[in-house]
């Protein structure tokens, strides 16, 4: 298999795998969150100061060493410094909030300065509590692609690779979870964390579909958004908890959600986003583009030995 095929009895499971994905991106920000034991608009500036620090060190071709492996962390002076600015511009975020969290992250000493950019140093990978988060992050990439397996979506055969490659499985986890904030953000219209607390509700509105294999199925296509019958509402306080945000911060969000029409309450008050939601066009293209995301995902981990079933 040489290219990402799909299991012809299931011709369209574009909708399915984007709940994967969904799954996929919130477990990876809940990793992350405990690594830099900090909120989520400060984790994810950490996670996009990480990707800007060694992107032109670990391209795919690059010569001389990859830094691939766990304990073979790239040395400082081959960190490629971020300015504040960049990380507004990358993540869709105002300036001073942007300028904000970095402040967080300097204080905390996991960044420092350099010149008019920010690095993450060596020496804060090399924790153990980092290389722990490490080692979950590749296990939930693991299963991501396993569970996509599962639904009759596969990248290209792996290539064969002995050696080990976890450090550079979680550089493409946390590519995917940039790349996935960053069109939702477009799709919605919408600031970061408001994107991520729309991700958390649906997620969980319809959770039961991706453990449920044949609710899956009936599912999965573009056009199969299931109806609101199906939808099991969320409240605030468990995507708060969810999400690591303040209640009140969540409250807030969810509220200009429902003021903007992507998000109602339920009966009893719980959260759920509806099918008509789902079926608008922009929000129809999103889920086409992250189809899109996912393929190339799969390509870029078989590229480094990862398919389904492989540690």
């Amino acid at each position: 298999m040489t290219a990402v095929e799909a299991d012809s009895s299931v011709p369209d499971r574009r909708r399915h795998a984007v709940r994967l994905g969904g799954e996929h991106l919130l477990n990876t920000a809940r990793l992350s969150t405990r690594a830099v034991n900090a909120d989520l608009l400060t984790t994810t500036l950490f996670l996009a100061i990480s990707r800007a620090n060694v992107r032109e060190v670990t391209v795919a071709g690059q010569k001389g060493p990859d830094y691939s492996a766990i304990d073979d962390i790239p040395p400082d002076e081959l960190r490629r410094p971020i300015s504040v600015y960049a990380l507004a511009r990358d993540l869709r975020l105002p300036y001073e909030t942007a300028r904000r969290h970095a402040g967080k992250l300097l204080r905390a000493g996991v960044v420092e300065r350099v010149g008019d950019g920010l690095i993450i140093p060596g020496r804060v990978y090399s924790r153990p509590e980092m290389r722990q988060i490490l080692e979950e992050t590749c296990a939930e990439t693991q299963r991501f692609v396993d569970a996509l397996a599962a639904a009759g979506v596969h990248g290209p055969t792996p290539t064969p690779s002995s050696g080990d490659r976890r450090r550079q499985v979680l550089r493409l986890a946390v590519e995917f979870y940039l790349r996935s904030i960053d069109r939702l953000t477009n799709d919605l219209g919408l600031e970061l964390v408001h994107a991520l607390v729309y991700v958390a509700i649906v997620q969980s509105n319809v959770r039961h579909l991706i453990e449920d294999g044949s609710m899956g199925r009936e599912f999965a296509a573009l056009g199969a958004a299931p109806p609101d019958r199906l939808r099991r509402t969320v409240s605030v306080y468990a995507v708060a908890r969810d999400l690591r945000l303040p209640y009140e911060t969540t409250r807030r969000y969810v509220g200009q959600l429902i003021d903007q029409g992507l998000c109602a309450r339920g009966p009893q008050g719980g959260l759920f986003v509806p099918q008509e939601v789902h079926h608008r066009p922009r929000l129809m293209e999103g889920v086409t583009g992250n189809w899109s995301d996912t393929l190339a995902y799969l390509r870029d981990l078989a590229a480094i030995g990862l398919g389904p079933g492989r540690a």
